[in-house]
């Protein structure tokens, strides 16, 4: 029953072993033999980061502050600390999110998820910093936890540039062999 099942995509074999499904926005693509090592070695590094910074770091360090509390008691830094502290777990579940999406293959995805999760990494660390410079207090303490989370986004827009720059070649050579015949042929007609 399931081999009658027409997918809504289009899909491609090409001779020199490469295999993709576009359908849209959800793009899958499996690189050749040679990008293959590259890719494995950055989702290895990508996983690791993620699994320390996002889940052990992220989410049990946001906890755990927010649980004590006591450090910072002025009330006019209490917001932003608070703030900062809900946007720091809220960021580290979507790194966790956006690196699962990865390894499913969806790499387009998954750079729009840690791109947005960077942009509520820098929000906190503004908020952090504007909370340190009013109170007078160092606030770099939490910065080094979350911080390096931005060298996931970083990977995972390498992975996907990676990833999509071949077939974003393939593509512009198919459109450019489809738009070469018709001008030849509109010339003999002439």
């Amino acid at each position: 029953m399931a081999k009658n099942v027409k997918l809504n995509t289009k899909k491609k074999f090409e001779a020199d072993g490469r295999f993709y499904i576009n359908g849209g926005f959800f793009h899958r693509y499996k690189v050749t033999r040679v990008t293959n090592v590259v890719l494995m070695v950055l989702q290895v590094i990508s996983l690791a980061a993620t699994a320390v910074f996002a889940l052990c770091l992220g989410v049990l360090g946001s906890l755990s502050m927010m649980a004590e509390g006591n450090d910072w008691a002025i009330t006019t830094i209490s917001g932003y600390i608070q703030t900062a502290l809900v946007l720091w777990l809220v960021s580290s579940v979507v790194y966790v999110i956006g690196t699962l999406v990865l390894f499913l293959g969806f790499s387009r995805i998954a750079a729009g998820i840690h791109t947005a999760a960077l942009v509520m990494s820098l929000v906190m660390y503004y908020l952090f910093r504007l909370a340190g410079t009013t109170a007078n207090i160092d606030t770099a303490g939490p910065a080094a936890l979350y911080m390096p989370c931005v060298f996931i986004a970083v990977i995972t827009i390498a992975i996907t540039l990676i990833v999509n720059i071949p077939l974003w070649l393939d593509e512009k050579a198919e459109k450019d062999a489809e738009v070469a015949p018709s001008i030849l042929a509109e010339d003999k007609e002439e």
